[in-house]
């Protein structure tokens, strides 16, 4: 289940440590920073993903839409269109996730900027350790 919302930037954890610069080409492709319309990026609340621990000062993590979450953020959002997902499945990898990123640097959408990648370098180093994850989800 998803409901619709807009959250301030800064309360946008990230879960993902790298852009695809073939995903951010499509992105800006059809973004208009004047109008922006984009789909909403999907985000948990943080006290529902096993990461007490962490130190994680958001109230959301964003696991899906981090290149429209970047590209808005730098066209000068100040806010988010995201939906909030209720039921999450793989919340030990999103959790994980969201350590690397904490040990990276990766606070917010703006993270991004000095983490675009090639596509191939995209799948290889963060797709890939998150498939050598033990918790992550067979296909």
């Amino acid at each position: 289940m998803t409901r619709p919302v807009t959250i301030p930037v800064a309360d946008c954890q990230p879960s993902q440590l790298l852009l695809s610069a073939e995903k951010l080409r499509g992105v800006l492709a059809w973004f208009d920073a004047d109008d922006p319309e984009y789909d909403p990026v999907s985000v948990v609340p943080a006290d529902e993903l096993p990461i007490d621990d962490l130190g994680v000062d958001a109230p959301y993590v964003s696991i899906d839409g981090h290149t429209r979450a970047f590209v808005a953020t730098c066209c000068g959002a100040d806010a988010l269109r995201a939906t909030v997902e209720t039921d999450v499945d793989a919340a030990a990898v999103y959790a994980r996730c969201v350590d690397w990123c904490l040990d990276a640097g990766v606070t917010d959408p703006m993270a991004f900027a000095g983490r675009v990648v090639s596509h191939e370098t995209y799948l290889e180093e963060w797709v890939g350790r998150c498939r050598a994850l033990e918790c992550y989800p067979s296909e």
